[in-house]
């Protein structure tokens, strides 16, 4: 399985890769902004996709109603600091599969991803 991680700050992205390599996937991508995001996920179709809201050339949101419009069945975590009733309502109704804090404690991101990916994936 592959997993593609979408941040535009490489420390973010890092952290995020060590922990979804606790998850067993055979390739973690990596995209520092929704442009790439979108092409990375086209040419790649990785079954879970990690995104920041907030990033240059084109926001989380932007790229996730990208994303979904290629594929429908799109597994898409969106992450931020942001926990406001809007910019939630506003991932779920792009079509994310779910949302976490990034602010988070490293180890409560990965207990939730786990949480996840049993859930999705058995």
């Amino acid at each position: 399985m592959k997993a593609l991680i979408v941040d535009d700050q490489a420390s973010i992205r890092g952290m995020l890769k060590m922990l979804v390599s606790e998850l067993k996937f055979e390739q973690i991508l990596e995209a520092e902004n929704g442009v790439d995001a979108v092409a990375s996920y086209k040419e790649n179709k990785p079954e879970l996709v990690l995104m920041d809201i907030n990033m240059p050339k084109m926001t989380g949101v932007e790229a996730l109603g990208l994303i979904m419009e290629h594929d429908s069945e799109a597994v898409v975590v969106m992450l931020t600091s942001q926990d406001t009733v809007l910019v939630v309502r506003q991932c779920l109704e792009a079509g994310a599969s779910h949302y976490i804090l990034k602010n988070s404690p490293p180890p409560q991101i990965l207990e939730q991803l786990k949480e996840l990916m049993t859930d999705w994936y058995g």
